[in-house]
């Protein structure tokens, strides 16, 4: 019984850590979306 109780923590524990790497990833696209843009608006600045 111990066995299989501490399989399901072990289960519960893996689930909300793949969630959280999931949300983690399309926040660091967009931070980088967004940088690559104000750099292409300084660029612009200089060449004129």
């Amino acid at each position: 019984m111990g066995c299989g109780l501490n399989k399901l923590e072990k289960l519960d524990d893996k689930r909300p850590g793949n969630i959280y790497s999931t949300l983690k990833r399309p926040h660091v696209e967009t931070k980088i979306d967004v940088v690559y843009e104000y750099r292409y608006v300084d660029f612009t600045t200089l060449s004129q």
